[in-house]
């Protein structure tokens, strides 16, 4: 099953300490707690960000999200997927996949006719499902594919 984050509120913390571990350094500064506080702008239905949450039994496994913008020197490029993530003992299993089909879906559903994206390592995955790559460009030091659908 497949939720909007607001629906699934008592979980940001669990979601927030998942991302910060896997994306602290994209996000130079920010706490824990930072992070925690950014996602309240995530709950809501009606706007950009949100964010959806894959449950398994009744348990959240896997994120994903739409956002105006996640690369601040790319203003015109809008929405953006971010925070595609799967907890590392659910991974292999199609949920990132799910989730990245529904965020696409809600943006053709918003009127968007481009979802973009960046990705350090999964540019081939991410073309294996329909997207092309942009440019190549750098995130804090980090090698990273801009890729668009």
């Amino acid at each position: 099953m497949i939720i909007n984050l607001k629906q699934a509120a008592p979980f940001v913390p669990l979601i927030a300490q998942w991302h910060q571990d896997e994306w602290a350094h994209l996000n130079p500064g920010e706490s824990l707690a930072g992070r925690i506080e950014r996602m309240q702008r995530y709950l809501n239905e009606d706007d950009l960000p949100q964010m959806w949450v894959k449950f398994v039994a009744g348990h959240p496994v896997a994120t994903a999200a739409l956002v105006d913008n996640d690369l601040p020197e790319s203003t015109s490029r809008t929405p953006w997927l971010a925070s595609v993530y799967t907890e590392a003992g659910n991974r292999g299993r199609g949920y990132a996949g799910e989730l990245v089909n529904h965020v696409y879906q809600q943006a053709l559903a918003l009127g968007y006719q481009h979802l973009w994206l960046y990705t350090p390592d999964a540019a081939p995955l991410y073309e294996r499902h329909g997207w092309q790559v942009i440019a190549d460009h750098q995130v804090y030091g980090e090698a990273v594919t801009i890729m668009c659908r």
